[in-house]
């Protein structure tokens, strides 16, 4: 089996963050995985784009979880290495979710889990020169809670993740460094087969170009909790996963041998010997002229399971009938790729090794340039799979690539469009938006728009797709872009400012109206509005700003989220979120920015939240929260006592409908979230049922079942008592029996004998009395006996009674 692995930033934010990022945050125990990505976009700039992946069980998802990490931004704050000192946070916003897909659906439904990959991103424009610590900076972010499946950690449902990242210092010797992070493959699904050897790729790919390193890390948790599940990360150091026994930092998937991972390939390799689901977290360092410039931590969970040790046949990848290694295909034309077809076999189509959604047949039509082969495993047999010959399809016109060392025209004549990758083998014809304008490898042009290429053979009617440029008139250097808003207080002044240029000149406009008298490249405000300003070069080329939002007011603007009604229900507490941040909340409950029902009590409770503004203007607002009594539920039976190899049916119980239920561990059951179960425990356990109202008002309950087991018990179905000294007495058989209680009943539920005492056994008279036999038949006996260690045991049953 495998699993095929694929991976990759600090200032003033391009948008006005929408008031919803500040709502009340859900939480669940979900995260499987992730990392931070940073990435250079241009240098000279400053412009960096931070990347945020998370790996979440969508199975153990609620909706409010959902909501948080695709309408929510997620703060990562910078901190200095040398001292973790705090240095500056940014945000990421959601970007697009990719499922999971398992090439061995027969493997998947051992595990039951759906796993979506979350990408949130955000392009970024900071100060470098704030960043020339020698020692570099780190990023960090952190989330609760972890899977609550995992086996090799304690209590992964209530514990979160840190996301951490390394980076250089990015002012060196006066200059910025081009700098980014190693990018990790998007991941196909998989699992370990039990006692089999095991070998993943979790290399990465560096678009520096670095040497790459890889080692093991350690999962880490920080501060977030089930009630504050995204607090603001803290600098270092951060607290290690507590593991369980068996398992510790170098013993992530126990087996022989254990977890490892090659430093130079970055290949896992374990031959896992237990079953089970297991976080392991591996890091990524890259190296550039031998020293070393950063790190990626990357946590991720792999699930050992049993497989059958049927494989089968390796696939064959045909075209047309014959194997292909390479097919040229016309853009916008299908390749048929097809594999011997059988209905004991499944399929999982894979294009540049990731599966393809839905590619489950034995055919598959290809229609883009890339690699493909296929995946066949058993049908309904978890196993090893296998997989095919690698088919390479590529266009017969290779897409032109135009590249230029200007798109502006501003200041010059005309503009050089050139082919990067011309091949003398094909035909380019060149276009604008109406017209052909050339041909050949390059050409000129002189006029603003768009621009397009194609290529073609001399022979045949095939084409390339196209490429595209677009040509502009702007100033050459850009302007700043504003922070989202400038606030003061009424009687203050702002001062606002741009792009600085000896040639350059300058016009302010407020509200779209020329301010006549400014002309400088900065400007000094005391009325709201919004203005921006126009500034052209020695060229005569120019640009204009984006808006410099201007507010003043005597009372900040706070918004505070409404929280809606929450059960008084231990562990029911909400995190309260008003912005501006960094303001202060008091009321019944409150203690910091979490409110706990369970101390403010059942009624109304108003809750207010004060802030003053660095300028010194002063807010406050109040929001009432309204605490309710929480539903009734119960589970029946909740102490119960059984012997080994019983059954058992547990039930939870509420007159509240619609409750979403979760039983922990879900060890011995079938489905964690459902209200029934029947179980057939072999050891004594106790289960923590909790159930969460259409509202959100969670309430708890246990349920404990002690399991007795008699090593050896043997009472006899029958017994002949006619004195021929042959089985005459009713005898049974235990190991190290202390205590013995026994009850015989006649079929009108009489009883007929009593003892003890284990020494005294039933001869088949009437309370033993010889003279008054019993007849012969069926009686019932009802037994009740306890061994030397304490271990009880109640068993019911019926005897023939025989002479």
């Amino acid at each position: 089996m495998r699993f095929v692995s694929k991976i990759k930033p600090l200032r003033k934010f391009i948008f006005i963050l929408p008031l919803l990022l500040f709502s009340k945050l859900a939480f669940a125990d979900h995260v499987f995985g992730g990392y931070i990505g940073f990435k250079t976009l241009d240098v000279e700039k400053g412009r960096y784009q931070l990347n945020l992946t998370q790996y979440i069980d969508a199975k153990n998802l609620r909706l409010a979880a959902k909501y948080d990490l695709e309408k929510r931004a997620s703060f990562i704050h910078v901190y200095r290495k040398r001292d973790n000192q705090f240095i500056e946070k940014f945000f990421t916003i959601f970007v697009s979710t990719r499922t999971l897909i398992f090439d061995n659906v027969a493997c998947a439904t051992q595990r039951n889990f759906e796993i979506i990959q979350y990408t949130q991103s955000y392009e970024i424009e900071i100060d470098v020169q704030k960043y020339d610590d020698p020692d570099g900076y780190y990023l960090t972010f952190e989330r609760c809670c972890r899977n609550v499946d995992i086996d090799n950690i304690e209590k992964p449902g209530e514990v979160g993740m840190i996301f951490y990242t390394e980076i250089p210092p990015l002012f060196v010797n006066g200059k910025a460094v081009d700098y980014s992070t190693p990018e990790f493959p998007s991941f196909n699904g998989d699992y370990i087969c039990l006692g089999r050897n095991f070998n993943y790729d979790f290399s990465a790919k560096d678009k520096d170009g670095d040497e790459l390193k890889y080692k093991l890390g350690v999962p880490q948790i920080g501060r977030s909790t089930l009630t504050n599940p995204v607090p603001p990360p803290l600098p270092k150091p951060y607290s290690s996963v507590a593991w369980l026994p068996g398992y510790s930092d170098a013993i992530q998937i126990s087996g022989s041998p254990n977890l490892s991972v090659n430093a130079t390939t970055g290949i896992l390799n374990v031959k896992a010997n237990k079953e089970g689901l297991f976080v392991f977290s591996i890091e990524c360092e890259d190296f550039r002229d031998g020293k070393r410039m950063g790190m990626v931590k990357h946590d991720f969970q792999l699930p050992v399971v049993k497989c059958n040790f049927v494989t089968p046949p390796v696939p064959v990848v045909k075209y047309n009938g014959a194997i292909s290694p390479q097919i040229d295909f016309c853009p916008g034309d299908g390749v048929l790729l097809e594999t011997e077809n059988n209905i004991n076999w499944a399929f999982q189509w894979q294009k540049d090794e990731k599966n393809i959604p839905n590619a489950t047949s034995n055919t598959y039509l290809a229609k883009e340039k890339a690699n493909y082969q296929v995946v066949k495993s058993l049908k309904g047999i978890c196993a090893n799979d296998t997989i095919s010959n690698l088919t390479k399809i590529k266009p017969a016109v290779e897409t032109p690539k135009i590249e230029a060392k200007s798109l502006n025209i501003c200041g010059s004549n005309t503009v050089t469009l050139k082919l990067s990758n011309a091949n003398s083998a094909f035909r380019y014809s060149w276009s604008n938006s109406q017209n052909q304008i050339g041909s050949g490898d390059s050409v000129k042009v002189d006029k603003l728009g768009w621009y397009y290429v194609l290529g073609d053979k001399p022979t045949g009617n095939c084409k390339s797709e196209l490429d595209s440029v677009e040509v502009t008139q702007t100033i050459t250097n850009p302007l700043p872009i504003p922070k989202p808003k400038y606030e003061a207080c009424i009687g203050e002044s702002l001062k606002i400012e741009t792009i600085k240029g000896a040639s350059y000149t300058y016009q302010w406009k407020k509200d779209n109206v020329d301010l006549n008298s400014e002309t400088k490249d900065a400007l000094i405000v005391k009325n709201n509005g919004t203005y921006t300003v126009d500034v052209k070069d020695q060229n005569g080329c120019t640009g204009t700003s984006k808006s410099y939002a201007v507010i003043f007011t005597i009372e900040p603007t706070i918004v505070f989220d409404s929280i809606g009604p929450l059960c008084k229900s231990g562990g029911n507490t909400a995190v309260l979120y008003a912005f501006p941040t960094s303001g202060v909340f008091t009321g019944p409950g409150v203690n910091a920015n979490v409110f706990d029902p369970e101390i403010a009590g059942i009624g109304m409770h108003e809750v207010l939240y004060k802030y003053s503004s660095p300028s010194g203007c002063k807010g406050t607002s109040k929001r009432t929260i309204e605490v309710t009594k929480p539903f009734e539920f119960n589970v029946t039976p909740n102490i119960t006592t059984i012997n080994a190899g019983d059954s058992l049916a547990l039930q939870a119980i509420s007159p509240e409908a619609n409750l979403e239920v979760h039983w922990h561990p879900d060890t011995y059951l079938k489905d964690h979230s459902s209200q029934s179960q029947t179980i057939k425990p072999a050891k004594s356990i106790t289960y923590v049922v909790s159930a969460i109202g259409p509202d959100g008002c969670k309430v708890k309950n246990t349920v404990s079942i002690t399991v007795i087991d008699f090593v050896k018990f043997f009472m006899p179905s029958g017994f002949t008592p006619n004195n021929d000294s042959k089985n005459d007495l009713l005898e049974y058989y235990g190991e190290e029996i202390q205590d013995l209680k026994l009850k015989i009943y006649d079929r009108w539920g009489e009883l007929i004998f009593e003892s003890e005492d284990k020494t005294i056994l039933w001869n088949g008279n009437y309370n033993n009395n010889v003279s008054k036999p019993l007849p012969t038949g069926l009686y019932t006996y009802i037994i009740e006996v306890e061994n030397l260690k304490g271990m009880k045991l109640k068993k019911k049953g019926a005897i023939s009674l025989l002479k």
